[in-house]
């Protein structure tokens, strides 16, 4: 048991789901192994058909001794991880000083920018020569089980169907999305092409003037909800891209899903887009998504929102208000001008170099 702890408390980024194979007994384990924050979900592969109350742990999805059953709750579980997995900072309204220089700012506002400006970077800087070459030798390091998607890619990519394979259920969705939760630089570097012709595409689709609110329903950690409850009239920005619905009912369907959830809260993202704000990236994608769903819309990765309320409906579902904010924004623009004082305000690899100093990466 020790070495198993040890190698997965090893893991810094990663969460692990945990399958113990053996007899009833096994069970023990689970109150020694639910406390380690890497671990997401644990289950118990039983060799017998026995029954056992063991539910009262945070991390227990149950007992299993058909591995097609133990499969498929094992995908659900992993698709709904991958879902909710945003990577979400806020700062508070009160926190910036509109004046100030960068030798003002504290490490919460610091943060709040780096993947805001590995964004800018990414999608500014000039693409190599080979960088398209590159990124697919990349992914072919990374996916070995996936050549023969990777070889589609090599054969049919272009730029304008970057939407398209990033909504298709294969390994970029995965690869990207792991990377922007964990502000991987090297991978997000390595995957710049894709990313700035991602960004470039949502940016250049047009979005109906029609389209003014968007919804997105899912849990979030309780500790992780009242941080950002308690920065009402403050920033909020999404590192991922952002996946919502027109349709609230939709987002509704979601957000119940997680109802009673232990150590979870049920929300609502109600998003008001102002398409009167300056070089918002934010595009209805049923035209060029892979599965030409209908009502989705698609924010670029690290949008910026003002958190305009958080309250809780009578159905128990937290109804979280932002509005989208574009370059106008003071605070926002604040802030940037003063990392910009650090880094610089050429969107190179030698920004992006001077960045990853500023983060101790």
């Amino acid at each position: 048991l020790d070495t198993c702890v040890d190698y997965i408390t090893d893991f810094k980024d990663e969460q692990i789901f945990l399958i113990i194979s053996g007899s009833v007994e096994d069970e023990k384990l689970i109150p020694l192994l639910n406390p380690i924050p890497q671990i997401n979900s644990i289950y118990l592969l039983l060799c017998e058909d026995t029954f056992k109350q063991v539910q009262n742990y945070e991390k227990f999805r149950g007992m299993f001794t058909d591995i097609d059953a133990l499969s498929e709750r094992l995908r659900k579980d992993i698709e709904q991880y991958s879902y909710e997995s945003l990577s979400i900072n806020s700062i508070s309204s009160s926190d910036v000083n509109f004046t100030t220089h960068a030798t003002n700012l504290n490490q919460q506002e610091a943060f709040f920018m780096y993947s805001i400006l590995i964004r800018d970077i990414l999608v500014d800087m000039k693409r190599k020569r080979n960088s398209i070459q590159e990124m697919i030798t990349f992914f072919r390091q990374q996916n070995a089980g996936q050549f023969t998607t990777i070889d589609e890619f090599e054969k049919n990519y272009s730029p304008n169907k970057a939407i398209w394979w990033y909504t298709r259920d294969c390994f970029i969705y995965e690869v990207l999305n792991q990377a922007v939760r964990t502000l991987d630089i090297g991978t997000l570097y390595k995957m710049q092409p894709f990313i700035k012709d991602l960004h470039h595409q949502i940016k250049s689709s047009c979005l109906s003037s029609t389209i003014t609110t968007v919804y997105r329903g899912q849990a979030m950690r309780s500790e992780e909800f009242y941080k950002h409850k308690n920065n009402i009239g403050g920033l909020l920005s999404i590192n991922n891209f952002l996946s919502t619905s027109t349709d609230k009912e939709v987002g509704l369907a979601f957000a119940f899903a997680n109802m009673n959830r232990p150590c979870y809260e049920a929300i609502l993202f109600e998003i008001e887009i102002n398409q009167s704000a300056h070089h918002i990236s934010v595009a209805n994608i049923e035209n060029f998504s892979y599965f030409q769903t209908e009502n989705e819309v698609l924010f670029s990765m690290c949008s910026v929102f003002r958190i305009k309320s958080i309250i809780k409906m009578d159905n128990g579902i937290w109804n979280f208000q932002v509005t989208l904010t574009g370059d106008e924004d003071k605070q926002l623009k604040a802030l940037t001008l003063c990392m910009k004082e650090i880094i610089g305000n050429n969107n190179t690899l030698g920004t992006l170099a001077r960045l990853m100093i500023e983060m101790d990466e």
